[in-house]
C-alpha cells in the first residue's frame, strides 16, 4: 500500500489474474485507490468475489464506468458488509438524495452504524433532525457522533442537556459533539480508561485467546502476579461541564443562525470540511469519515488514505484543496 515503486502497478494488475483471491483483494485494493485500475481490470474485478468488489465500486463511479449500474445494482442487493458500504458511497457519488433514501431504510440494519454517519455527512437538513431526535430516543456515542457530523445548531440544546447524563461516555460524547459543531475550545484534561481510546491506529495483534483460552500474558504469568488491566489515560479532550457549555453558548448563542448546519463554529462548506480534516483534532475514524464527505462533496479523488505515511496525507490533502474551495455549496447548508 505504501511502496513507491515505479514497477509495483505492474505487479498489482498481474496479481488481478490469480487463482488466489487474496492477492486479487490486495492488487484490487491498492490499484483503486492509487486509481491505476485500467477499465477492464475494473469491470472483471467488480463481477469478482464481494471483498474484491467492494475497492473498486467507487473508483467505477469516480470514472463514470459504462457498467456501474449493473454491478452496484449487485453490490446493492449483497449481504457483504464491505461491498454494501461501498455502494451507498457510489450512490452518493451519483446522487446524494437518492443515497440519502437508500441508508434511511438501513439505519437499524446490520451496518447501521455506518448507514448513521455517511446519513449524517451526506443527508438534508430533514435528516440532520431526524438523527438527533434518535439520539435522543436511543443515546449512544455513536448517534451523538452522528449529531455532530449533521453540524446542526438547532441541536446544541440538546447536546448541552447530554453533559448531565450519569453515563460519563454520553457526556463525553456530547462534549466532543459541541466542540465539533460550535469551536468553542472548552477543553479539559479527562481520564479515559485504556480500552475506550478512540480509533487504534493499528489492530492489537492476537497472542492468545482462541474459544476462550488465555492470552500469552496469562498462559506464563504466576496466578499472583498476573499483568494489571492497566491505568487510565489522561487526555486532553471537549470538558462534558454542563455549567462551562451553558454559559459559553448563552455567551455565544446569537453568532449561530438556527436551521444552519456548522463545523468548528464557521457555516459549513466543504473548504471547511477540508480544513478540520488537515487539522489535529479528529481521530482516526472520523479522519476517515471526513474523507468520504470530501469525496462525495467534490466528486474528486486524491488517493487519500488515513493509513498512508503523514507526507502522503499532507500531499494529497494539498490536491484537495482546490477542488473543495471551487465547490458550489452554500455556506452553512446541507448536500441537498
Amino acid at each position: 500500500m505504501l511502496a513507491p515503486h515505479p514497477d509495483l502497478p505492474r505487479l498489482l494488475s498481474r496479481w488481478l489474474r490469480e487463482g488466489d483471491a487474496t492477492f486479487r483483494e490486495l492488487a484490487a485494493r491498492v490499484l483503486g485507490r492509487r486509481g491505476a485500475l485500467s477499465a477492464a481490470e475494473m469491470d472483471r474485478s467488480a463481477a469478482d468475489r464481494p471483498e474484491i468488489a467492494a475497492h473498486v465500486l467507487v473508483p467505477m463511479a469516480l470514472a463514470k464506468h459504462p457498467a456501474l449500474d449493473e454491478h452496484l445494482a449487485r453490490a446493492l442487493g449483497s449481504g457483504h458488509g464491505a461491498l454494501r458500504r461501498a455502494a451507498w458511497v457510489c450512490t452518493a457519488l451519483r446522487s446524494r438524495p437518492r443515497a440519502a433514501e437508500l441508508l434511511r431504510g438501513e439505519l437499524d440494519g446490520p451496518e447501521g452504524e455506518t448507514a448513521t454517519l455517511l446519513l449524517a455527512a451526506v443527508g438534508s437538513a430533514a435528516d440532520a433532525a431526524h438523527l438527533h431526535d434518535r439520539a435522543l430516543r436511543q443515546p449512544s456515542p455513536h448517534a451523538l457522533a452522528a449529531v455532530a457530523v449533521t453540524g446542526r445548531v438547532d441541536s446544541v440544546d440538546g447536546l448541552i442537556d447530554f453533559l448531565r447524563h450519569s453515563d460519563p461516555a454520553l457526556a463525553l460524547a456530547a462534549a466532543r459533539a459541541l466542540e465539533r459543531i460550535t469551536g468553542a475550545g472548552i477543553i479539559a484534561e479527562v481520564e479515559v480508561a485504556p480500552e475506550e481510546l478512540l480509533a487504534p491506529d493499528l489492530p492489537e495483534p492476537r497472542t492468545g485467546g482462541f474459544d476462550g483460552a488465555p492470552t500469552l500474558a496469562q498462559a506464563v504469568s504466576d496466578p499472583r502476579d498476573t499483568p494489571a488491566a492497566g491505568s487510565a489515560d489522561t487526555l486532553e479532550l471537549p470538558a462534558p461541564d454542563y455549567a462551562a457549555w451553558q454559559a459559553w453558548w448563552l455567551d455565544h448563542r446569537r453568532d449561530f443562525e438556527p436551521g444552519r448546519r456548522c463545523r468548528n463554529g464557521q457555516p459549513f462548506t466543504p473548504l471547511v470540511a477540508w480544513a478540520e480534516l488537515a487539522g489535529p483534532e479528529l481521530n482516526q475514524g472520523e479522519r476517515r469519515l471526513v474523507g468520504t464527505e470530501l469525496l462525495v462533496l467534490t466528486e474528486h479523488d486524491v488517493g487519500f488514505d488515513v493509513g498512508d505515511l503523514v507526507v502522503a496525507q499532507e500531499r494529497a490533502l494539498e490536491r484537495w484543496r482546490g477542488p473543495a474551495s471551487l465547490c458550489g455549496e452554500r455556506p452553512g447548508s446541507w448536500p441537498f
